[in-house]
Parts: C-alpha cells; structure tokens; sequence
C-alpha cells in the first residue's frame, strides 16, 4: 500500500512512530516527497 504523508513529516520519525505504537509487523519505504511503501506480511494489517 502507498501511503502519503498529509504533512511534512521526518521519514525517521515516522519509523519510530510506527514502532512506539507496536506496528512492528509493519515495514516501511521511503519513495521520496509525501510517498511511503507500506507492507506487511499480516493479512488485515493495513487498513485504508
């Protein structure tokens, strides 16, 4: 899933975020501007 920042956020902080709220299962790619790759090998993790 792409995803897309609606504010100017740090890639790093993002990641960090992401863990901090036990999304461990959730990887995360930076793709430049507002865009991030989003996967997960969890079925139903993502969610729009």
């Amino acid at each position: 899933m792409v995803g897309f920042f609606k504010k100017t956020m740090d890639f790093q902080t993002f990641q960090e975020r992401l863990v901090m709220e036990g999304q461990h299962e959730v990887r995360a790619t930076y793709m430049g501007g507002n865009m991030v790759l989003l996967q997960s090998p969890c079925e139903g993790e993502l969610n729009e």
